[in-house]
């Protein structure tokens, strides 16, 4: 339910982004993260069926990988972050290839590797951190170290 709900945020965040309403698209990007985080809590407390279980993973990454790039809108309001796109996309665009490698040998259905999740929480981080004012490029490089990790162990399993 969390995660048909961050699914649905996801088009609210990328209007906001569009159209320049800051208030809204980091209300919408709160939103997203904490169902994010919630949902990733209770589905490890949960006793669930194997294929309930790779069938939420599966799933959790799909709706990730729809919703988190969403976070790229930012730089509409932080002007500042458009020096570092390159990087920011190049450590995006790194993660989505290790996640087309666990597709492609079938193991996108095991929980996500603690490098996806740091990534993740880095990018979280670039956002509420620049929409608050206090925008580090030193974060940018952490994300994209974080994003490069994410695929290798993807890529390596």
């Amino acid at each position: 339910m969390l995660t048909g709900l961050r699914l649905l945020v996801a088009p609210v965040s990328y209007y906001a982004g569009f159209a320049g309403r800051q208030g809204l698209f980091l209300g919408a990007f709160l939103v997203g993260g904490i169902t994010d985080v919630v949902d990733g809590f209770l589905a490890r407390r949960m006793k669930r069926s194997k294929k309930t279980a790779e069938f939420g993973n599966v799933l959790d990454t799909f709706i990730d990988s729809v919703f988190y790039p969403s976070g790229l809108l930012v730089y509409r309001f932080v002007p500042e972050l458009v020096e570092y796109w390159e990087l920011v996309l190049a450590g995006l665009l790194a993660m989505l290839f290790g996640v087309f490698v666990s597709w492609w040998r079938k193991t996108l259905n095991t929980p996500h590797p603690w490098t996806s999740k740091l990534a993740t929480f880095s990018g979280v981080m670039i956002v509420l951190s620049s929409l608050g004012g206090f925008f580090s490029p030193v974060l940018i490089y952490i994300f994209f170290v974080l994003c490069i990790a994410s695929m290798t162990s993807r890529v390596v399993q």
